[in-house]
C-alpha cells in the first residue's frame, strides 16, 4: 500500500514538478532571449514601455513552469490509460510481435531512453531545488528584518520638510499619507513600508542639498509608493526565490529594476521642470555618501539595485550610446532563440510519457513466450512451422510452477493491478443493471473504475436521488472523492438538492455533513450554500462557534464571525480581555484592538506598569504608537514616573525610550520635561551630541540652546 501511494504520488507531483524545472532551463532562455530583443528594439521607447516588457517576461516566466507541470500531468494520465488497454490486448500483440521487424521495435523504444535515464534524478532535482528555494526565502527574510530595523532607528524629518512632502504629495494627486523620517543608518533615500508607507532620508541630505534638489529626490521616492513598485518588487522576490536557479530569471528582474528607476526619473524630471537639474541633484547626493570620491562615486553606484548612476545621469542629458549593428544582434538573437525552441520542443516530447506507450505490449506477450519460443528453435526448426499441433502443450501451462519466481519481475503486479481492475469493473456492472446506470458501457466502466469509483458508490448514487449521471459528472465526483454517503450527509443536515457544481464546490473546500451539523448545533441551521462556503474558506467550524459563544458572544452575525476569523480572534482572546477587565466590549471594539494588534496580554502589561482604568481609544493609540507596558517600565526607570496618556503618546511619535532619556541624563541633562525630550527628539540631539557640544567648548547649555546649536549646525 504504501509502494502503490508513493508511486501515485510521484506520478502526480513529483515527475510533474521535476521536468517543469528542468523545461524551464530552455523555457526562461527563450524567454530572456525574446526581452532582450523587445529591450533592443525598444531602446528608444518610453521608460515605461521597456519596463512593461520586462514585467511581461517576468510573469511569463512564472507561468511556463506551471503550464509544463500541468501538461505532464495530463500526458501521464492519458500514457497511464494507453499502458492499461494495451495490456488488455496483449495476447493478439505477441501474435504480431513476432512478425515485427527488430529495427522497428528499436525505434519504437528509442524514444523514451532520455526520459528514463533522466525520471530517477527528479527526486534529486526536486529536493536541491527546495533547499535552494529555503536558502533564498531566509536571504530575503533577513533583508526584509534589517529594512524594518532601519525603520524602528529614525527619528521625525523637521516639520518644514514633512509640510513640503505633503504639498509634493498634493501635487501628485496621492491621499496615501506618508511620513519622512531622518536616518543616520542609510546612506541614499528609500521608501520603506507597504500599508504605512515612510520615506528615510539620510541625515547629511538635508543639509547638503538644495530645497529645489532635495524635493525633486522626494518626488522620485513618492512616484515609487505612488505606482505601487512596492507590490511588484515583492512579486519579484517570489520569482527569484521560486526560480532561483535560472539567470535569465536574475537578469529580467535587473531590467524591471532599472527601467523602475528611469521611470520615477521621469516623473521627478516633470516635478522639477530641468533634466539638468534633477541629474545635477542625483550627483551631489551620491557625493554626499561617507566613502564615495568625485570620480569614483559614478561607479559605486553600479552595485545598486537602481542601476548605473552614471547610466541615468547620462539618460537625463540625453547622451545614449550608439547603437551598432542593432539590427544584426536582433536577428542573431532570433536564430538563437529559434534554435532553443525546437530543441526544447524536441525535449517535451522525447520526455514525454506518451513517448513510451508502445513498450508496455511486448511485456505482457512475453509471459507465455519464454517457455514456448525456446522450445520451438531447437526441435522442429524454420520449415517445421506447419506443426503447430505443437503449440496444445501450452495447455501444459498447469506445469507453471516454475513461474513462482516471476513475482521478482514487474510482470506480476501488473496482472494483479488488472486483476482488481477487472474485479470492480464487474461490480460496477452488476450494480448499474440494477440501476439508471444500465446504460454505461463496458469502456464507461472502466473508466469509472480507473478513478476508484465503486459499486457501492454507484449504490450509494442511486440511493440519494441522483439518477442518470453522465459519465463525465461521475467521474468528476470521483475525483472530488464524493460518494452517496456524502451526498446523503448533506441531504439529512438540511442540503437536499444540491446540483454536482454545489457538492465539487463543498469537496474543494472540505466541507461534510459533520461541518453542517456543527454549525447548526451552534445556532446556525438556516446558512445558505454561499454562507457555507464563506464560513469554510476562513477556517470557520462549528467548534470555533461554539468557543466564541462559550466566551460571551452567542449571537454573532455571520459578517462578524467572518471578520473575527480574518482577524485570529478565538475564545481565548475573548477570555483575556474580560480578565483584563474589558467584559463589556462590543464585536467592532474588539475588532479594533485585534487590528491594532492589542490582546489580552498587552492591556494587562499596561495595567501592571500602573494603567489600570485606560479606556478603548487610549488602548488603541498607545497601540499605534507602539508604546507597551515594557516601554512604560523603561521611562519610569529613566526617571519619568506618573505620565499621562498624552505624554506616553508623544514620548512614542517622536520615538523616544528609556535608552534615549538615560543617554541625555548621561550627557548631564537631567530632569527633563516631555515637551523638552520631545523637542530634542525632533531635532535630532540625543546623549552624544551633548557631549559633542561640550567638547566644543559651550558649557551651560540649556535645552533651548541645544536646539539652536543643533538647528543651525554651528558646533
Amino acid at each position: 500500500m504504501d509502494v502503490a501511494l508513493m508511486t501515485t504520488m510521484q506520478d502526480a507531483i513529483l515527475r510533474p514538478a521535476g521536468w517543469a524545472l528542468m523545461h524551464f532551463l530552455w523555457q526562461g532562455a527563450l524567454v530572456g532571449l525574446l526581452v532582450a530583443t523587445l529591450l533592443r528594439l525598444l531602446r528608444t521607447a518610453s521608460a515605461q514601455s521597456r519596463y512593461t516588457v520586462a514585467c511581461a517576461g517576468l510573469a511569463l516566466m512564472l507561468a511556463l513552469p506551471l503550464v509544463t507541470a500541468f501538461t505532464v500531468a495530463g500526458e501521464q494520465d492519458v500514457a497511464s490509460s494507453a499502458a492499461l488497454s494495451s495490456v488488455e490486448q496483449a495476447d493478439t500483440q505477441t501474435q504480431r510481435r513476432s512478425s515485427t521487424p527488430v529495427a522497428v521495435e528499436r525505434a519504437s523504444t528509442s524514444a523514451p531512453v532520455f526520459r528514463e535515464r533522466l525520471e530517477p534524478l527528479l527526486p534529486w532535482l526536486l529536493a536541491v531545488w527546495a533547499l535552494g528555494v529555503a536558502l533564498s526565502t531566509a536571504v530575503h527574510l533577513g533583508g526584509w528584518r534589517r529594512v524594518r530595523g532601519l525603520r524602528r532607528d529614525t527619528q521625525p524629518a523637521p516639520e518644514r520638510w514633512q509640510a513640503a512632502l505633503d504639498r509634493l504629495m498634493e501635487g501628485l494627486e496621492m491621499a496615501r499619507k506618508v511620513t519622512l523620517r531622518a536616518s543616520t543608518q542609510i546612506e541614499v533615500p528609500m521608501v520603506v513600508g507597504w500599508l504605512r508607507p515612510a520615506i528615510l532620508v539620510p541625515v547629511s541630505t538635508f543639509a547638503g542639498l538644495s530645497p529645489a534638489q532635495l524635493e525633486a529626490i522626494l518626488v522620485h521616492e513618492l512616484a515609487h509608493i505612488r505606482r505601487r513598485d512596492d507590490l511588484v518588487n515583492l512579486l519579484q522576490m517570489a520569482v527569484e526565490t521560486l526560480l532561483f536557479y535560472h539567470p535569465a530569471v536574475w537578469w529580467v528582474s535587473r531590467q524591471i529594476r532599472v527601467e523602475r528607476e528611469n521611470c520615477c526619473d521621469d516623473v521627478a524630471v516633470r516635478a522639477c521642470g530641468s533634466p539638468a537639474a534633477y541629474a545635477r541633484a542625483l550627483t551631489d547626493l551620491e557625493l554626499l555618501r561617507p566613502q564615495a570620491t568625485p570620480i569614483l562615486t559614478m561607479r559605486a553606484a553600479l552595485g545598486a539595485d537602481g542601476g548605473s548612476l552614471l547610466a541615468r545621469v547620462q539618460r537625463l542629458a540625453g547622451r545614449r550610446q550608439p547603437a551598432r549593428h542593432g539590427w544584426l544582434e536582433v536577428v542573431l538573437a532570433g536564430g538563437i532563440a529559434t534554435l532553443v525552441a525546437l530543441a526544447g520542443t524536441a525535449l517535451l516530447w522525447t520526455a514525454s510519457p506518451t513517448a513510451a506507450m508502445p513498450p508496455p505490449q511486448p511485456m505482457q506477450a512475453t509471459d507465455p513466450e519464454p517457455p514456448a519460443e525456446p522450445a520451438e528453435p531447437e526441435e522442429p526448426e524454420e520449415p517445421e512451422e506447419p506443426a503447430k499441433p505443437a503449440e496444445p502443450e501450452e495447455p501444459i501451462e498447469p506445469e507453471q510452477p516454475a513461474q513462482p519466481a516471476a513475482p521478482v519481475e514487474p510482470q506480476p503486479p501488473r496482472a494483479i493491478v488488472q486483476g482488481d481492475l477487472r474485479e470492480t469493473i464487474d461490480e460496477l456492472r452488476q450494480v448499474a443493471e440494477k440501476t439508471s446506470y444500465f446504460a454505461l458501457t463496458e469502456d464507461d466502466l472502466e473508466r469509472l473504475a480507473r478513478e476508484g469509483f465503486e459499486g457501492d458508490d454507484l449504490r450509494g448514487l442511486e440511493r440519494a436521488g441522483y439518477h442518470n449521471l453522465s459519465l463525465d459528472e461521475l467521474t468528476m465526483l470521483a475525483r472530488e472523492g464524493l460518494d452517496g454517503d456524502d451526498v446523503r450527509e448533506f441531504q439529512r443536515s438540511g442540503f437536499e438538492n444540491l446540483s454536482l457544481d454545489e457538492l465539487v464546490a463543498f469537496a474543494r473546500e472540505g466541507v461534510d455533513g459533520d461541518d453542517l451539523r456543527g454549525l447548526a448545533e451552534a445556532g446556525y441551521e438556516s446558512l445558505t450554500m454561499d454562507e457555507v462556503l464563506r464560513l469554510a474558506r476562513e477556517g470557520v467550524d462549528g467548534d470555533d462557534v461554539r468557543e466564541l459563544q462559550r466566551a460571551g458572544f452567542e449571537s454573532l452575525t455571520l459578517d462578524e464571525l467572518l471578520a473575527f476569523a480574518r482577524e485570529g480572534v478565538d475564545g481565548d482572546d475573548l477570555r483575556g480581555y474580560r480578565e483584563s477587565g474589558y467584559a463589556n466590549l462590543s464585536a467592532d471594539e474588539i475588532l479594533s484592538l485585534a487590528r491594532e494588534g492589542v490582546d489580552g496580554e498587552d492591556v494587562r502589561e499596561l495595567q501592571l506598569a500602573g494603567y489600570d482604568h485606560l479606556s478603548l481609544d487610549e488602548l488603541l493609540s498607545l497601540a499605534r504608537e507602539g508604546v507597551d507596558g515594557e516601554d512604560v517600565r523603561e521611562l519610569r526607570e529613566a526617571g519619568l514616573e506618573n505620565l499621562s496618556v498624552d505624554e506616553l503618546l508623544k514620548l512614542g511619535r517622536e520615538g523616544v525610550d528609556g535608552d534615549d532619556v538615560f543617554e541625555l541624563r548621561e550627557a548631564g541633562l537631567e530632569n527633563l520635561t516631555v515637551d523638552e525630550l520631545v523637542l530634542l527628539a525632533r531635532e535630532g540631539v540625543d546623549g552624544d551630541d551633548v557631549r559633542e557640544m561640550r567638547d566644543a567648548g559651550y558649557e551651560n547649555l540649556t535645552v533651548g540652546r541645544i536646539v539652536e546649536l543643533a538647528r543651525y549646525g554651528d558646533f
